[in-house]
């Protein structure tokens, strides 16, 4: 294997194996492995595990990309050489370049902040933020507020096993990872526990709190809907888990007038519904105490 690699590295094998099998089929092979991997499970199940994983896939298909295009480019002169013919030569030193160009680009609005995301997940340091739990209310509600990040999950889980008398999550939160907000969500379902919001929850935040079997709001806070984001993720990519959470919260009698309007409000902005409207739409069912 270690001698088929550097043949190819140094262009000593044919134009037709370098391209053909080396380029293209290792690329289509390389592309269906990895869409096969079932990642929102891995990473729910082993976020620093999957995190370290994308690094390396990252890594790997830098320079997996830099020896295909070395290989073919030498192989097409060395094709030259060997056949005088031109034609195949130029039409593989054309594809190479143009895919150069592709890679390049990817790597630098997709891998690069991918990395960045990634490893910090990795090493337990989410560039998200960091979140804090406390009982209060003799051990009767249980306060989040930060960041919803890997772990939150398991956290809760503990403290409600612990404090079995907790009957309301107030949740005070700009958001978080989507895939562990639907986690917290639930387990709060699982349970049957009443949300409440006394400061604000936005975004990601908004799939816990609609768990709640009653859902409380202060009349100072707010809840704030948007499109999901990610870097390096398309927002058309995401349209399948936009549809999942559509179906969750129709599902717990949200009208849909108000589930279009949260899923069709882009990233970069945030709709805040007045609570009448909340209440007119079963997203809220009443005022928190206080």
């Amino acid at each position: 294997m270690r001698s088929y690699l550097i043949r190819h590295w140094k262009g000593d094998l044919s134009l037709a194996v370098s391209f053909w099998i080396n380029g293209l089929l290792v690329t289509i092979l390389f592309a269906e492995a990895v869409f096969a991997i079932p990642w929102i499970t891995f990473v729910n199940t082993a976020p620093k595990l999957c995190s370290s994983v994308i690094v390396l896939l990252w890594l790997f298909i830098t320079v997996s990309n830099i020896w295909q295009f070395v290989g073919i480019w030498r192989a097409s002169v060395n094709h030259v050489r060997q056949s005088g013919s031109r034609l195949w030569s130029a039409a593989a030193k054309i594809v190479v370049v143009l895919a150069a160009f592709k890679s390049v680009g990817e790597v630098v609005t997709v891998g690069l902040p991918q990395v960045y995301q990634y490893g910090q997940i990795a090493v337990g340091r989410d560039p998200l933020g960091s979140y804090q739990l406390h009982v209060i209310k003799n051990a009767s509600e249980l306060e989040v507020t930060g960041a919803i990040v890997f772990g939150i999950t398991d956290s809760v889980r503990n403290v409600l096993k612990a404090n079995p008398t907790i009957r309301i999550l107030q949740i005070n939160s700009r958001g978080g990872r989507t895939s562990e907000a639907r986690k917290l969500r639930d387990l709060i379902d699982s349970i049957g526990l009443t949300t409440s919001t006394v400061s604000g929850c936005l975004s990601a935040c908004t799939l816990v709190y609609a768990a709640g079997r009653n859902r409380l709001i202060a009349k100072d806070a707010h809840l704030g809907f948007h499109r999901y984001s990610f870097p390096g993720i398309r927002d058309i990519d995401l349209n399948a888990q936009y549809e999942m959470d559509k179906q969750d919260w129709l599902g717990r009698g949200f009208a849909r007038t108000m589930v279009d309007r949260a899923f069709a409000t882009p990233n970069s902005e945030i709709w805040t519904p007045s609570h009448e409207e909340l209440l007119k739409w079963g997203v809220v069912t009443g005022y928190a105490p206080g």
